[in-house]
């Protein structure tokens, strides 16, 4: 569903960046409609930051090169990415 190894999986769960079910100490478990609430949610901060990086584009003057950057092109590999740089420079 996310296409990310485990380990991206566990350092998330420690830095408590995806909802979790704690069963004990050891064992954890998803609910899909947290993930999916989760990824939607995600999804609206990677438009919300790609717009952002749109707009500095057009006042820095690189709007030209960065407008491929298509909003609606939005996929599921771009929401763990941002999820990825998100846990990393936390």
């Amino acid at each position: 569903m996310l296409c990310v190894s485990k380990w991206t999986v566990y350092t998330w769960i420690t830095k408590k960046k995806i909802p979790v079910l704690r069963i004990s100490r050891r064992f954890v478990r998803f609910r899909r409609e947290d993930i999916e609430a989760w990824l939607q949610s995600k999804k609206q901060d990677a438009r919300a930051s790609k717009a952002a990086d749109k707009n500095k584009a057009k006042r820095g003057g690189d709007y030209y090169r960065n407008k491929k950057a298509n909003l609606n092109s939005l996929c599921i590999s771009d929401i763990v990415i941002r999820a990825k740089k998100e846990v990393l420079d936390a």
